[in-house]
């Protein structure tokens, strides 16, 4: 369940949901030494990247989801369109596998405490991103 909460957030098309876990691995594969997997990983990553550069455009992204924020931004001129590509692999790789492990903690450790769930759900901040409002932290990071 996990991972179909990080698809939905990440929100990519279908062909990109079904590899995102696939080119995470990937990407940790390419690290360090290249023995056989690593050098193995380079199709995947290429294929990461082609799907990115070809696909995850404005109009295939989920309307609300990370992805489709980044493709927002550049429309308004707050991003470089050469940086939406890094961006959007940050969100399929290094990032993957904690999200989806802090997500899976959280839903594990909420079903043993009702009350608090039911409370956090009523909170206004649940599914809201809570973020510094100052112009000079968004200036310091433009992509939050």
């Amino acid at each position: 369940m996990p991972l179909l909460v990080v698809q939905d957030l990440i929100g990519l098309p279908d062909f990109g949901k079904d590899n995102m876990l696939k080119w995470a691995s990937a990407a940790f594969d390419m690290q360090g030494v290249q023995i056989q997997r690593g050098q193995a990983a380079r199709g995947v990553i290429a294929e990461m990247r082609d799907f990115i550069s070809k696909t995850a455009t404005t109009d295939t992204l989920k309307p609300g989801s990370w992805t489709h924020r980044i493709s927002e931004m550049i429309e308004r001129g707050e991003l470089d369109p050469e940086l939406a590509p890094f961006a959007i692999r940050d969100y399929i790789n290094p990032s993957l596998d904690t999200t989806i492990s802090a997500i899976g903690h959280l839903m594990y450790h909420a079903s043993f405490q009702p009350d608090i769930w039911e409370k956090n759900q009523q909170s206004a901040c649940i599914g809201e991103q809570r973020r510094p409002r100052g112009s000079a932290y968004r200036d310091a990071h433009p992509i939050l």
